[in-house]
């Protein structure tokens, strides 16, 4: 499976605090938000295609997951997510 890497964020740290920075503002939280997040490929030979799923651990725990790579996700992502 090919991924794309970023030169200057190769291990997404600029994209995963960006990402908790959104989820802070969706749930509206006054604590910072703490995640887990990991890519999960397919699972069928030849299959691209990859799901991020974010697992919040604190303040609430909730698992939320998108059907795109990590490094696609933008904020309208996060902001249109639907938490039941």
């Amino acid at each position: 499976m090919i991924q794309f890497k970023n030169p200057s964020d190769p291990e997404n740290i600029f994209l995963k605090t960006k990402i908790n920075e959104w989820l802070k503002l969706k749930f509206q939280s006054t604590i910072d938000v703490q995640t887990e997040i990991r890519e999960i490929p397919c699972g069928v030979d030849n299959c691209p295609c990859i799901t991020t799923e974010i697992k919040i651990t604190s303040p609430f725990e909730k698992l939320l997951t998108l059907g795109k790579p990590l490094v696609y996700i933008r904020k309208w992502d996060i902001d249109n997510l639907i938490v039941n």
